[in-house]
């Protein structure tokens, strides 16, 4: 009964639009804006995983005989690995679902230089 008393008003909101079939307007912007937030911040933190990826991988090789520094080393790459499959595992979702929805926008966001 609790279930029912929190999804009904959702429900009751969400009545006029699919019974006038009214357009999914907000799902466009709200699927646009994202993509545009992601495909921004999806270099950086790319980034950002691959230096943790190479900061493992130097962590390995410089600890030779030491064998807790080798297994942090390790750690680090397999850490970093991890997160590279995640985010851009995500980037796809997130683009899948553009296309989807017909909402792509083929823009890339680059990091570049300030020009003046």
């Amino acid at each position: 009964m609790n279930t029912i008393a929190r999804i009904l008003p959702v429900g009751l909101m969400a009545m006029p639009m699919l019974v006038a079939a009214q357009t999914l307007d907000w799902f466009t912007n709200v699927t646009t804006t994202l993509g545009s937030v992601v495909s921004a911040l999806v270099p950086i933190v790319i980034a950002l995983a691959f230096v943790v990826f190479v900061w493992g991988l130097i962590t390995f090789i410089l600890a030779s005989g030491d064998e807790a520094a080798k297994d942090e080393g390790k750690r680090r790459m397999i850490w970093g690995v991890i997160a590279l499959f995640v985010i851009v595992s995500i980037w796809g979702i997130i683009a899948l679902l553009q296309t989807f929805t017909d909402t792509a926008t083929n823009t890339q966001v680059y990091p570049s230089w300030p020009t003046s």
